[in-house]
């Protein structure tokens, strides 16, 4: 798992090939761990600090994760055109209820927003093309 993650920060200005369901979800998992612990141990110390470090971090790990989840995108013969669905099409049909508060259009664009993202997760979970195809073997 931390060798998938190592490799992601590796290639974090590869856009092209294939990841393979191990590399992404690796990445996803201790990217969420490291989060985490540095949540918890920074914050204990002081919040600016960890805020700090977590918008670093943050920043630099966001490129990686559009790296791997395009190569993962191009695994199940899919460009990168997908990535649209998460995070810009939920935070665009969410944005407009925040404008016109009313709680029912809000709702629903927040359940919109959430099965989009599960969508887009449910995408990342299928399998790879055994194959070649157009994004590489």
């Amino acid at each position: 798992m931390i060798r998938h993650y190592i490799q992601c920060w590796r290639k974090a200005f590869v856009w092209r090939g294939r990841a393979a369901r191990s590399e992404f979800w690796s990445f996803f998992a201790v990217n969420f761990a490291v989060v985490s612990v540095l949540t918890i141990a920074l914050g204990a110390v002081s919040a600016i600090i960890a805020l700090l470090a977590l918008e670093i971090y943050g920043a630099f790990s966001s490129i990686v994760f559009i790296a791997v989840t395009v190569r993962r995108l191009h695994d199940t013969n899919r460009n990168a055109w997908w990535l649209l669905v998460y995070p810009v099409l939920p935070l665009a049909m969410i944005t407009p209820a925040f404008l016109h508060p009313d709680a029912t259009q809000f709702n629903a664009m927040r359940l919109a927003a959430t099965v989009l993202t599960l969508v887009f997760y449910a995408v990342m979970a299928l399998p790879g093309d055994k194959t070649a195809n157009a994004y590489g073997s």
